[in-house]
């Protein structure tokens, strides 16, 4: 009879759908997905810390793991020690110089403390979430810029993450 029940359970799986299937897995599963399908190179080990990190510390500040997961996608391409000479944007998150300053994070660590980096991140969006998201739905989009122009952009850059 078990046996019977466990091949049961596997013809259903096989018909449902993948949207479907991603119900029955885990948020580390469905953020270890998304990573793997935005950056199919990226090594393996690497990406499922990356997405125990990003569920773990996404869920203490309250925000979305998967839209920051799309976030992180577009911002460092998931690389930790990412650095943009040109705009001053370090990190997994990309923090730039006056962010770093108001929130006092240490730009060096941001490029090695996986950890570290994920939160900065999540702290500013937090921070993002509490003044404008009562307001704005998308208020996630402050993220790359409070231009309104330059928001659109960005978000259709990050929703092609999703």
């Amino acid at each position: 009879m078990p046996q019977l029940l466990v091949l049961t359970l596997i013809s259903f799986l096989q018909t449902i759908s993948y949207a479907q299937q991603n119900i029955l897995m885990t948020k580390e599963e469905v953020v270890y997905h998304k990573i793997i399908k935005n950056k199919p190179a990226i090594d393996k080990t690497y990406a499922i810390k990356l997405a125990t990190v990003i569920v773990s510390k996404a869920s203490k500040h309250n925000i979305n793991a998967s839209k920051y997961t799309a976030i992180l996608a577009q911002e460092s391409g998931y690389k930790l020690d990412a650095v943009n000479h040109k705009s001053g944007d370090w990190g997994l998150s990309q923090i730039n110089y006056r962010t770093a300053k108001a929130f006092n994070f240490d730009v060096k660590r941001l490029l090695v403390d996986m950890e570290y980096s994920v939160e900065a991140g999540l702290i500013v969006l937090a921070d993002f979430k509490k003044r404008y998201g009562h307001k704005e739905e998308d208020y996630w989009s402050r993220y790359n810029s409070s231009n309104k122009e330059k928001r659109t952009i960005y978000k259709k850059l990050v929703v092609g993450y999703m």
